[in-house]
């Protein structure tokens, strides 16, 4: 190193190497500081240096190539290194630069070869690994604290650094991003130094050992490879500053490359390691005490305790991190881990882990959200959305019926549906209603879009990250749905694409869709998949758009996937396989289509021949079958089907197949099920038949079937049944009449309640 040249490197979000960088700017006050940083963000360098930003923020990069969005985020917490560096250089008067390449570059991270990239990354964190084990620490992490972020003597702590980071750079070259980014950051590294002035670099430290290298071997600057031409595939590209939060720079959760538990390490770079410690055991307390978790004063004490000595076991001045969680231990769980703590295996964080420890983890995750300094510049998008939420009176906090026949109705609930393609939060579509209507609409009646509107402090950053897509909503929404086009796989995601086209008023992409749909449908070899899209479809002629109907657009694609789905009904043999909403799903489509007076590609003779042969068939599964037979049911001049119906019935021999059976059947036809006291009959006897075990095993499929029925229906099932066996007179009073209390239902919600967290807590 020369001179004229420092070169720090440094670990992302590292108070220690913050504390590094500011006092080594301050100590030598260099004429110029280059950051690892995308380069394409120079011109607006001023935008970070604004003293009214509230860190974390983030620069927000982004590129389409090839019909396809891809984004990245820069991140910088108030203590990253990269934060102070920038800080520093202008309060001491130094030129500040970025020299990395832009995210749109070939070289870029995410842009070289992804094998040999992951390839490489397993490397580094095998060689990590293995020098927290020759320390006899339990990961990276921890080794990281124990060696840095203790109070450490600024000389000692330059050197540490260096010799940490050449031992885990040792004989690597690094993958094919690592490659292009330090050749291109060790060119602008030689041509800062032909200035003749001081330059100080401050970079990640993997690349440290090998930019000195580089820019050791280079004898000229040519000034003419920082003129990086945007390449003809690149559709379009730029940055913007977002406001960033702890919760998505938490690496276990968020941020693959941020840091764990942002807040423990805000608290050390503010107020020390024993600050720090007493303040994150504090936030663990109180963050389980709010979710009324027992945590006694001797728990507390005992863990304080706890945390000291094994800081001190542990060769620590003060408590480390890894000390107060390993130290809060016993007090947060009494019960035995099935795995490692999460913060001594670094992994996402999921519903495995034990809840308690998760919330442990997210106390000193932090709740800290950044903001924009006044001023400074956003995507056109976010003043479009602005300007029209206000001009049509969408902002706010407030619930809307929107009928689509009305043409200021029609224009908001496009808007809304625009902003739900483009994911921004705090619009949430409720479903349809028919308020004014009895059991189907009128031909002058038309069903209302339910929204509920709530203002959410996570819109700004959505619509800022959503400027990527378009400079106005119509263009974003419909670049953004374009892009869904590109991405669906089956026809499924391809009927969502289409119904979300047409309600957010791009008619002419839904008719571009119609090719692809039936391109789909015809090569799709799952009837489940076949029978979600056919109903997506029907829902959306149902909700009556507006003046221009699409039935005409979507009629041909609902008959093709009929004749495809009982093409598929007829090869699938699978007889004892347990009940499935696909196969009940594919039989409602076909009987939702016999009744919405569709042009159909084949007869209904045809058709209702083709059920009563399926449902006929050992060979289907058996909710299928009762499904068959719920449509036939359904059907004018289906006195033939009862009768074949209860031979059927009739024939199963043992009880679990009967509970799938009539699972489809009752899904499909439960009305006239319910109306028919010869079926009731058949099926009394044949559970009067089976033995005890039959009866056990067949229950929860039964119970399942029945399920169909709401409580008026099963009561009067009930005082058929006990018609049938004279026990009439025995019956005393309503049956939905329970002889129970008020605190009786109370304490049967509080009962269902626990068990639905027990069940989230074992994922289940």
């Amino acid at each position: 190193m020369s001179d004229a040249l420092e070169v720090i490197g440094v670990r992302h979000h590292s108070p220690a190497c913050a504390r590094l960088v500011e006092a080594r700017l301050r100590a030598w006050r260099p004429d110029h500081v280059l950051i690892e940083g995308p380069s394409d963000f120079n011109d607006r360098i001023g935008e970070l240096q604004s003293p009214e930003h509230c860190a974390p923020i983030a620069i927000f990069s982004y590129y389409a190539e090839a019909g396809h969005t891809r984004h990245c985020f820069a991140p910088f917490s108030d203590y990253a290194p990269e934060w102070i560096a920038l800080q520093t250089a202008a309060d001491i008067g130094a030129q500040v630069r970025f020299i990395d390449l832009p995210y749109w570059h070939e070289g870029s991270r995410g842009r070289a070869s992804r094998v040999a990239d992951a390839d490489a990354s397993r490397r580094q964190r095998r060689r990590e690994r293995a020098l927290a084990e020759r320390l006899g620490m339990d990961d990276g992490d921890a080794l990281w604290d124990h060696l840095f972020e203790q109070s450490l003597p600024q000389a000692e702590l330059a050197q540490r650094l260096a010799c940490y980071f050449d031992e885990l750079r040792r004989d690597e070259l690094g993958d094919a991003s690592d490659l292009a980014r330090e050749a291109y950051m060790a060119r602008w590294i030689a041509r800062t130094l032909r200035t003749g002035e001081r330059v100080l670099v401050v970079c990640g430290g993997w690349h440290r050992a090998a930019l000195l290298q580089q820019v050791n071997e280079i004898r000229a600057a040519d000034d003419n490879a920082f003129e990086l031409a945007v390449p003809a595939s690149i559709e379009r590209h730029g940055s913007f500053l977002v406001p960033y939060s702890d919760r998505r720079l938490e690496a276990l959760g968020g941020y693959a490359a941020g840091v764990q538990s942002p807040a423990w390490y805000r608290w050390l770079y503010r107020h020390g390691a024993e600050a720090a410690a007493e303040l994150a055991l504090r936030a663990i307390i109180e963050r389980l005490r709010e979710r009324k978790q027992v945590i006694s004063t001797a728990s507390l004490i005992a863990a304080a305790t706890r945390t000291q000595l094994l800081a001190r076991l542990r060769g620590h001045a003060q408590p480390m991190r890894v000390d107060v969680l390993d130290g809060a231990l016993d007090a947060i769980c009494s019960d035995a881990l099935s795995a490692p703590p999460p913060w001594q295996a670094r992994e996402t964080l999921s519903m495995r882990d034990d809840p308690l420890l998760r919330e442990a983890l997210l106390a000193l995750t932090g709740d800290c959200v950044g903001r924009l300094a006044p001023g400074t510049p956003l995507p056109p998008l976010v003043f479009d959305v602005e300007v029209t939420l206000e001009t049509l009176a969408l902002t706010g906090s407030q619930s809307l019926q929107l009928d689509r026949h009305r043409e200021a109705h029609r224009l908001r609930a496009e808007c809304l549906w625009r902003l739900q393609i483009l994911r921004i939060p705090g619009f949430e579509f409720r479903g349809s209603s028919a308020p004014r209507a009895a059991r189907q609409l009128a031909a002058d009646q038309h069903p209302l879009e339910d929204w509920r509107l709530t203002p959410s402090d996570e819109r700004h950053v959505a619509l800022i990250e959503a400027g990527a897509y378009g400079p106005t909503l119509q263009a974003a929404a419909l670049r953004r749905l374009e892009e869904q086009l590109a991405e669906a796989s089956d026809v499924d995601a391809l009927a969502g694409t289409y119904a979300a086209a047409l309600r957010a008023g791009y008619a002419g992409l839904g008719a571009t869709l119609l090719s692809n749909l039936h391109a789909a449908i015809a090569g799709c070899h799952q009837h489940g998949a076949l029978a979600r899209a056919g109903l997506r479809l029907l829902t959306l002629l149902a909700s009556r758009l507006g003046p221009d109907d699409p039935r005409a657009l979507v009629a041909p694609a609902l008959a093709a996937i009929l004749l495809r789905l009982l093409w598929l009904l007829e090869g699938l043999s699978a007889p004892n396989q347990p009940a499935h909403a696909d196969d009940v799903d594919a039989l409602r489509l076909v009987d939702r289509m016999l009744g919405a007076e569709l042009p159909l590609s084949v007869p209904i003779e045809v058709i209702l021949a083709t059920l009563a042969r399926l449902a006929g068939s050992t060979h289907l599964p058996p909710s299928a079958r009762g499904a068959c037979f719920g449509v036939l049911w359904r059907q004018p001049d289906n006195e033939a089907c009862e009768s074949t119906l209860l031979q059927t019935v009739r024939g199963f021999a043992s009880g679990e197949p009967l509970g799938d059976f009539l699972y489809g059947l009752f899904a499909l036809a439960r009305s006239e099920c319910g109306r028919s006291p010869e079926l009731l009959g058949v099926l009394d006897q044949a559970i009067c038949a089976m033995s005890e075990h039959e009866f056990l095993l067949a229950a929860p499929s039964l119970r399942q079937a029945f399920h169909f029925f709401p409580p008026r229906e099963r009561a009067d099932i009930g005082l058929q049944l006990a018609r049938r066996l004279g026990q009439e007179d025995r019956i005393d009073g309503d049956w939905l009449r329970l002889p129970c209390t008020i605190a009786d239902l109370q304490r049967g919600t509080r009962l269902v309640q626990a068990v639905s967290r027990m069940q989230q807590r074992f994922g289940l």
